[in-house]
């Protein structure tokens, strides 16, 4: 832009201040003392004034203030909202993560009975010297020697498992980052369009 546009807009809008000064009165008595936020209450008052002016019936008058307040309001409840949103967005989140946890402390517990049990048959099928105790369905099979060779065999079986719940951890982690990504896309693509 050149600087002669600049200087029209500039007194364009110093004209425009000007002739609409008188709606926008935000002279103080002079008793009034003057705080923080003093001019947000005033605001806030007049809102409330004219609320009340429009509610009695004596303002019927629409001025450019009221609708300068709707637009404040308007955009704080926005504000409000969104604040909400990203308050209920880290929940969920925190939820699923939990329950990812869960699902993943609950996998690796089954596997790791399934895997005792099965260590605890090989090695009781393996001990060419070892004395069977008589057995129902519902006990494992056990033998005088059979805790060192059951500790070696859990112990054995334990890498891998622990190596499959880290693949498996590590693949519900890729899946909740490209959640959050798309999920960022599409707050972002919402906000575009307002």
């Amino acid at each position: 832009m050149s600087s002669s546009n600049i200087q029209s807009d500039e007194s364009q809008t110093e004209s425009f201040i000007t002739d609409r000064s008188h709606v926008f009165s935000f002279e103080r008595a002079a008793s009034e003392p003057v705080n923080h936020g003093s001019e947000l209450q005033l605001l806030d008052d007049m809102h409330n004034e004219t609320e009340s002016a429009k509610a009695s019936g004596i303002d019927e008058e629409y001025t450019e203030f009221r609708g300068l307040m709707e637009d404040i309001m308007s955009d704080v409840d926005e504000w409000e909202s969104e604040k909400l949103f990203a308050k209920e967005k880290t929940m969920k989140e925190s939820d699923t993560k939990d329950c990812a946890g869960a699902v993943v402390r609950e996998s690796a517990m089954q596997r790791l009975r399934e895997q005792r049990l099965a260590d605890a048959i090989r090695a009781a099928d393996t001990d060419e010297n070892s004395e069977s105790l008589p057995t129902d369905a519902a006990t494992p099979l056990i033998s005088k020697e059979t805790p060192t060779k059951l500790k070696q065999a859990m112990l054995a079986s334990l890498v891998p498992l622990m190596e499959s719940q880290v693949e498996q951890a590590q693949g519900i982690q890729a899946v909740l980052r490209e959640d959050m990504v798309l999920r960022r896309q599409q707050h972002e693509e919402i906000l575009d369009m307002r």
